[in-house]
């Protein structure tokens, strides 16, 4: 006697089919958290995630997390600064200046709205450097000193022309475009 399966060949190949694509479908993708808590919570996730792939090396995966990052949250520059660092990392200076580019406008953006803050304009100044624009990161500084009268910091940068000798700095030149 045959049994129903041996006897059906076609129907077997049927639910091999069946089987075989119900298990390749796109996972489903998480869905866009809706409050600012929980998209902070996420973003907090994904960069940590990508902090973990840039000490593994795996560089393609932490550019793909800080994209992630980045569509949840446009707006945040130490996401586009990361994004730089990992393009970099990929000796991709494209990538890399366009990302010092946002982070720069975002931080700009942010001074605005916060009053001038003058750690904001300590990462304005960076980022000109970064972006190896030293005439631009002077002109900050020296708007600093007018802004900021009471601040020490930016008066002894003025003093001694901290710009000019942050632009030698190995770390600043390995991380410039």
């Amino acid at each position: 006697m045959r049994s129903f399966v041996s006897g059906c060949p076609s129907l077997i190949l049927a639910v091999f089919l069946c089987v075989a694509l119900v298990g390749c479908k796109d996972k489903p993708k998480t869905p866009v958290p809706s409050t600012p808590k929980a998209v902070a919570a996420e973003v907090g996730r994904i960069i940590s995630e990508a902090e973990f792939a840039v000490q593994m090396k795996d560089f393609a995966r932490a550019e793909t997390l800080m994209n992630q990052a980045i569509a949840l949250e446009k707006d945040d520059a130490r996401h586009y600064m990361r994004l730089a660092y990992v393009a970099i990392q990929q000796a991709n200076k494209t990538n890399a200046r366009a990302a010092y580019e946002k982070a720069l406008k975002c931080y700009i953006q942010e001074s605005k709205g916060d009053g001038g803050n003058p750690a904001i304009i300590l990462d304005i100044i960076n980022v000109h450097l970064l972006l190896r624009q030293p005439a631009e990161a002077q002109k900050v500084l020296d708007a600093a000193v007018k802004q900021f009268p009471k601040v020490e910091d930016f008066k002894i940068m003025q003093k001694e022309n901290a710009i000019q000798q942050m632009m030698k700095d190995p770390e600043i030149q390995s991380l410039s475009v």
